[in-house]
């Protein structure tokens, strides 16, 4: 069986990304908690929403990413 190599580049790539999704989100959870004038600890204590809204950004951004290679790859 072989085994599936991932260049470092490509992993500290997508962890990039991943960590950029998690910023974002965090930014727009800090924009509601000041618009709605609520307490600072919903940063920790909504974190697990962040974490699922940041895997669901990332699986949304890797399909449309993969709908591009592949209508790249027709086009060839």
């Amino acid at each position: 069986m072989k085994d599936i190599v991932i260049e470092k580049k490509l992993f500290i790539r997508e962890l990039l990304v991943l960590l950029a999704l998690f910023i974002v989100v965090n930014i727009v959870n800090i924009y509601s908690i000041i618009k709605y004038d609520t307490s600072w600890f919903e940063l920790i204590s909504q974190l697990h929403l962040v974490l699922i809204i940041t895997l669901l950004l990332y699986l949304l951004i890797s399909v449309f990413r993969l709908f591009l290679f592949l209508i790249q790859r027709a086009i060839k």
